[in-house]
């Protein structure tokens, strides 16, 4: 039976059939006065039960309640199948063509000659219309989701909040953006949507959501340019610190970074003011409670004397920004200090004291003499240490990738001495920093007293029977050694200091290495074979002085040493372009790593320089140039006459020990990145 379904479930009979009503794609004939269409009978029935078609529209999505009788089987079945997107038009089909209908906004109306409406008719108001009202509706549903979404947000559960409990170094060096997206993404996605959608063209929106923040940014002019994410996920932190004062994670950020950087009182008021940091006094009572959890944390590591403690002095200059009669800038100076966890170690017997003060009265330091450290030396390891990097820099160059990786397994595994565990990560627990001054013997004592004592909360008792490492640079060992010397003849255990073991640390003593081949190598520009004149010629600007700026001066050693390995390489091979010569000439590893080996016996080692300035080079050992005359005017050298032979090559041997020391450094640094301690 064909008929339409009315609110009461009953069906009403159809005074004509479906198959008579004319298609949508077959329109009534243009003689007929009224357009009928297929829906007719459907409002027709909705008016015979004298509702409107809003009307109509509110029963059907009406929810039942106990004042109004419940929904027929077949009204409720409908209605459940639409809602539940069981049926081809969904929902939001239907609102969609609602608001992009033309009937749910005015009609433009259009301007005659002279800015008179064309027409008279009266124009209905657009806020009573069915887009206004949907706007209005959409609004008010995002803005209660993201008021919903906000406070999720900014509660505790979401984990972007930090209390006093949780103000722990490991939770500070937790924090990353990517954690932040993610909890965003999780608690609050239609806000991250929201100013996703009017921060970033729709064309890179996908782009900017799916951002991975491990990846290395671009650098350099032009290609450097901010992403959107950043902004975007530090202006949501900033509004839930707005909505809520608790939520200062970000903030406390920003200001341990601005206390960091010794910035001004006056610049953690006007951040704080906008919601980028927190006050300056909420600073410092955050880092002491940074302090008192480290320190709990500290005690128990302490008490199990597997730790070594590493300082050295600061100096942050206290500016006056508006100085006054009398004002002016000072330098406040203390002592910083870190606790290193020692692992893989067995503390009662690597920390012997008794151990070491056996040693000490063997006399054994006599054996340390340049024979005997010559002695010391696996001199064909290092050989084969050395030639591995000539053969890297080789391979970086030509881009063979099956050399590079042939080269790091050699390094880990045949070539290593005594490399850090794999996957091993150094746990270092910054300690409280002090105005005592370590640059005198008797402020170190002050240093290790407070460190010890108070800090850790060792006793002196603790402290007897094994040592501890004291690391720094030359000027703390100096002055430690100095206060042992002083101290020798106390009583007390802990008095005499004899539990300190002072090292100078790896990073000062490449500094000192760096200062030195500087000042070997130095020379004058007129000479090919210094460091001076490669200074000027690669437009550096470091110079020959006793502390010389430590990663300029290194990047011109390594920087000079790369490029004359390759000229090697050029030499040794006998080509004017590599990459010319491996593209036809594809040569096995090993037979490379051979190459390598004649390279650094003839270029890179002190034979090769003795031989260089000594030698007639009568077995062609180094390609032989055009021989240098002295000039019959000159009278400058006392030994030959004018218009002898000069022997030997001076510049040849000279660059050969220039590489050789510059070598020597450069395995001394990738040994200490590659945790080979046996190789540094």
């Amino acid at each position: 039976m064909e008929g339409v379904l009315t609110l009461d479930g009953h069906r009403t009979a159809l005074p004509y059939s479906y198959s008579d009503i004319p298609s949508p794609s077959k329109p009534a004939a243009r003689h007929e006065r009224k357009q009928t269409g297929p829906l007719d009978p459907v409002f027709d029935a909705i008016k015979e039960q004298g509702l409107t078609f809003g009307q109509f529209l509110q029963q059907a999505f009406e929810s039942p309640s106990r004042n109004k009788p419940t929904r027929s089987s077949t009204h409720r079945q409908m209605v459940s199948k639409f809602l539940g997107g069981e049926s081809n038009v969904h929902a939001d089909h239907i609102a969609e063509l609602m608001y992009q209908s033309h009937d749910s906004a005015p009609a433009r109306i259009r301007q005659a000659k002279g800015g008179r409406p064309a027409s008279g008719k009266h124009r209905r108001d657009p806020k009573n219309m069915a887009r206004h009202k949907l706007q209005e509706w959409a609004r008010e549903k995002v803005e209660d989701e993201i008021s919903a979404e906000g406070k999720k947000l900014s509660d505790k559960d979401a984990g972007l909040r930090i209390s006093s409990r949780n103000a722990t170094w490991d939770f500070v060096r937790s924090f990353s953006l990517a954690n932040i997206r993610s909890s965003v993404e999780e608690h609050a996605p239609t806000l991250f949507r929201m100013l996703v959608a009017a921060s970033v063209a729709p064309k890179d929106r996908e782009t900017t959501t799916a951002f991975d923040f491990q990846q290395d940014l671009p650098t350099g002019r032009g290609s450097n340019r901010r992403e959107p994410i950043f902004m975007i996920l530090v202006a949501i932190l900033m509004l839930m610190n707005a909505r809520n004062l608790q939520f200062t994670l970000f903030q406390k950020i920003i200001g341990l970074w601005l206390f960091a950087n010794s910035a001004s009182p006056e610049i953690f008021a006007v951040l704080c003011r906008i919601g980028l940091s927190i006050a300056y006094t909420t600073t410092i009572h955050f880092l002491r409670q940074l302090t008192n959890s480290t320190r709990i944390k500290l005690h128990s590591i302490a008490k199990a004397r597997k730790f070594a403690l590493i300082y050295d002095n600061f100096n942050r200059m206290k500016r006056i920004w508006d100085p006054e009669l009398g004002q002016k800038n000072v330098m406040d100076s203390g002592t910083a200090a870190t606790l290193v966890v020692l692992e893989d170690c067995n503390p009662e017997k690597a920390f012997d004291l008794q151990a070491l003060q056996d040693a000490q009265a063997a006399g054994r330091r006599r054996e340390l003499t340049a024979d005997g450290l010559y002695r010391r030396i696996d001199w064909e390891k290092l050989d084969m240490v050395m030639a591995l990097h000539c053969l890297n820099f080789l391979a970086v160059e030509i881009s063979r990738t099956d050399v590079l990786e042939f080269v790091k397994m050699r390094l880990q595994t045949s070539s290593a001495i005594h490399r850090m565990r794999p996957g091993r990560k150094t746990e270092m627990h910054p300690l409280g920093t002090s105005d005592y001054d370590e640059g005198l013997t008797g402020g170190n004592k002050q240093v290790l007293d407070d460190l010890i004592l108070n800090q850790l909360g060792l006793t002196k008792e603790e402290m007897d029977n094994l040592i501890t490492i004291v690391g720094g640079d030359q000027s703390t060992i100096e002055k430690l050694r100095a206060l042992k010397r002083f101290a020798e003849d106390c009583t007390h255990g802990y008095a005499t200091y004899n539990w300190v073991l002072p090292l100078i640390q790896l990073w000062h003593m490449g500094w000192s290495d760096l200062e030195r081949i500087l000042a070997t190598h130095w020379g004058n520009q007129s000479d090919i074979s210094t460091f001076a004149y490669m200074n000027e010629r690669l437009n550096r600007k470091v110079k020959n002085v006793k502390r010389p700026d430590y990663y300029p001066a290194q990047a011109l050693v390594f920087d000079t040493l790369q490029a004359e390995v390759l000229d090697c390489w050029r030499e040794l091979l006998k080509t004017d372009n590599l990459k010319s010569y491996f593209a036809t000439n594809s040569l096995p590893v090993e037979e490379l790593l051979q190459q390598a080996k004649t390279l650094v016996q003839t270029w890179m080692n002190s034979r090769g320089a003795q031989i260089a300035f000594k030698s007639s080079n009568g077995a062609g050992r180094f390609p032989l140039g055009s021989a240098w005359r002295q000039n019959d005017e000159s009278t400058s050298m006392s030994e030959g006459k004018p218009g002898t032979e000069i022997r030997g090559d001076h510049v040849l041997a000279n660059t050969i020990l220039r590489m050789r020391d510059s070598m020597l450094h450069y395995e001394f640094q990738h040994a200490i990145a590659g945790g080979d301690i046996g190789r540094a």
